[in-house]
């Protein structure tokens, strides 16, 4: 059962188990040692819309980030009586959410998130409706040991609001894992990563809609959204545009921010944050302020998910965006987008290259193909040509030309036919084109009393000495 359950913790609410020693560091100015990323108020990355900075404050497990709650945000810290137990031997029950304001860059002073009941639940795994009065958050149900999605509702106190708890999960929770949450505005639309039978890969994305004072059963986002790898971290900001990450998607190193347009009836294609906000690394829990849609939360880890875990703050840049009417999603948007165009330019001018380099090869094998064909005709031409070969019977020669006459030859009359060749007459009879015809006058020639009559063959009307044209 334990193994199962850091099984569920390490791929759901990416649990932290190794994470670093956070005895006697300053919560607010403690950075991950294992951080790659450059400190102070350096943005991390270039694009001049938008400013990319390391935040100060160190994620603790089971938590991959934060959410924005108010005019602040609720993280997961340690209670004060754990404060100097070590983090690796830390569970659930001995660290908490806190809440503290949120003004620029600078964190006020934090207090229970619930206090009255204590709440040591992933931040990323938290929604709230648009007046923070019903928030939906993920935790493991006691019954199954799965991670399920619990609703809870605000209790104005008498000096301090608090959470009461509903005490069984949303009621489309079955057996199967259920996490990260995210509303709409409105209250009226909810997302989440389950592995439901109906999932296409490892954790897909459903939606299920708040109709007639219930949640209605899930429906899967398909495969325009959805990949056969694992989409975690959903995100509906305030105009309903879905953020979450995903490893199987294409991306650039394990698990990607990506964003689609909510177009009024559904949502458009994913489009990769491109590489000012994805790395190598894993880049998860992406959380927008929806009150002020000015600034985001993302965590950059490494692919382990174990750890090198550093939050980091996205805002606009207010140089780029002087006239303050411009939301950083639609920024986001326009960077995202931007990055899909040269990216589809690229693949055209590739698909370009290609093509050319098809056709080049197509032409070039007519090319040969009619050379080819040329050559063979040419040469049966030429076998043509030198296939007109006639065999007559040679029976005498002389200095002297004797002219045309009959001779007759085993009872049968022949014209001669008479030539000079060498420095002498000659005289024929005969014309074949088959050797063994004139080989059989020749015979008969002998037999007629012309001991020296042969076989002489023209080609193209001209004597020829070949004597491949006398092999039988």
């Amino acid at each position: 059962m334990k193994k199962a359950l850091v099984s569920i913790l390490f791929l759901l609410v990416t649990v932290n188990l190794l994470a670093p020693d956070s005895t006697n560091k300053n919560l607010w100015n403690s950075i991950s040692p294992d951080s790659e990323l450059v400190s102070g108020t350096d943005t991390l990355r270039n694009n001049p819309s938008v400013l990319i900075d390391p935040f100060n404050l160190e994620l603790l497990s089971p938590s991959s980030g934060v959410q924005f709650y108010k005019d602040g945000i609720v993280f997961l810290s340690h209670s004060k009586r754990n404060e100097k137990m070590l983090e690796r031997h830390l569970s659930f029950g001995n660290i908490e959410s806190y809440y503290a304001s949120l003004k620029d860059s600078v964190l006020g002073r934090p207090k229970p998130f619930s206090p009255t009941y204590s709440f040591p639940f992933p931040s990323e795994g938290i929604t709230f409706n648009n007046d923070f009065s019903i928030m939906y958050y993920s935790k493991i149900s006691k019954e199954d040991s799965r991670v399920k999605i619990y609703r809870a509702k605000l209790s104005p106190g008498r000096n301090s609001a608090g959470w009461t708890m509903d005490i069984s999960p949303l009621a489309f929770c079955d057996n199967n894992n259920y996490t990260h949450p995210t509303l709409s505005s409105n209250g009226k639309i909810m997302i989440f990563s389950s592995d439901m039978p109906r999932s296409i890969g490892g954790m897909d994305l459903f939606i299920t809609r708040y109709e007639n004072g219930k949640w209605t059963a899930p429906q899967n986002l398909g495969n325009t959204v959805n990949s056969t790898g694992n989409e975690l971290y959903p995100f509906l900001d305030s105009e309903k545009n879905l953020f979450f990450s995903s490893d199987g998607l294409q991306g650039y190193g394990g698990y990607d921010i990506f964003t689609c347009r909510f177009n009024g009836t559904g949502w458009e294609v994913p489009l990769n944050l491109s590489k000012v906000i994805n790395t190598s690394k894993d880049e998860v829990a992406f959380t927008v302020n929806r009150n002020r849609k000015k600034s985001a939360f993302f965590t950059t880890r490494k692919k382990s998910g174990i750890r090198g875990m550093q939050l980091l703050r996205i805002s606009l840049n207010k140089r780029y965006y002087p006239n303050d009417s411009t939301s950083l999603p639609a920024a986001l948007y326009s960077i995202a987008i931007t990055e899909f165009d040269i990216t589809a330019q690229k693949g055209s001018e590739a698909e370009r290259i290609e093509t050319e380099r098809l056709e080049a090869e197509r032409l070039e094998a007519e090319r040969l193909e009619a050379e080819r064909l040329k050559a063979e005709r040419l040469e049966a031409e030429k076998q043509k040509a030198r296939d007109v070969v006639i065999y007559k019977v040679q029976f005498l020669s002389s200095t002297k030309s004797k002219g045309q006459y009959k001779i007759s030859i085993g009872g049968k009359s022949y014209n001669t036919y008479e030539y000079f060749y060498k420095g002498a007459w000659r005289l024929a009879i005969g014309e074949f084109s088959n050797l063994e015809d004139a080989i059989e006058l020749r015979n008969k020639c002998r037999q007629s009393g012309y001991n020296q009559a042969f076989v002489i063959a023209f080609e193209n009307n001209v004597r020829s000495l070949d004597l491949s044209l006398f092999k039988r």
